[in-house]
């Protein structure tokens, strides 16, 4: 019991401390990040399934391919898919003609401390055989351009998709010094 007393007056032990909390900087959670991708075949009443899949897994990004939704979509129902503390950007569907009525769109939806925002070569990296949404998470020195990509079977043959995202990689490389992810459907 004495030692304990002389333990707790010296002042460099506390009598409970429990576990510690541990704190990351920006560029610790940049390096750290929980990422995952899901093929959610419409987010339009998915909310709460991706709200839980987020809280589940911890993930800081899910980057989400088959949204369904489209350019007119209420923000209320489009914005769903963010749980609380989390945003959403979304790149819907293009209509084309031949194309079907319904389906596509990529988004991602991250932690609002994490920093996500559309890639500044989005513009030139225009693709005809699948659907793109290129962004640009975290910030320098350690960032990564994240090439989200959807290709459904009616768009393209497999060659011609190839040849596309090769090129679209060759860009990116060529442009930019972000490590380069590629991940969808």
């Amino acid at each position: 019991m004495t030692i304990a007393v002389l333990l707790l007056l010296a002042g460099d032990v506390e009598f409970n401390p429990g576990p510690q909390a541990r704190q990351r900087s920006a560029d610790q959670l940049t390096a750290s990040l929980l990422v995952g991708s899901f093929n959610c075949r419409s987010v339009v009443n998915k909310a709460a399934q991706i709200h839980d899949l987020i809280a589940d897994r911890k993930l800081d990004i899910l980057f989400l391919t088959e949204t369904w939704l489209n350019s007119d979509m209420p923000s209320a129902i489009a914005d769903d898919v963010a749980p609380q503390h989390y945003a959403v950007l979304h790149v819907p569907r293009p209509v084309v003609d031949g194309g079907p009525e319904r389906g596509g769109g990529v988004a991602v939806v991250f932690r609002q401390s994490v920093v996500v925002r559309r890639h500044p070569l989005t513009n030139k990296c225009l693709s005809k055989t699948f659907e793109l949404q290129l962004v640009r998470v975290g910030t320098s020195p350690l960032t990564h351009t994240v090439a989200n990509i959807y290709r459904p079977q009616w768009m393209s043959s497999v060659a011609e998709f190839v040849d596309e995202l090769t090129d679209i990689i060759a860009l990116l490389s060529a442009e930019c010094t972000d490590n380069i992810i590629v991940c969808g459907d």
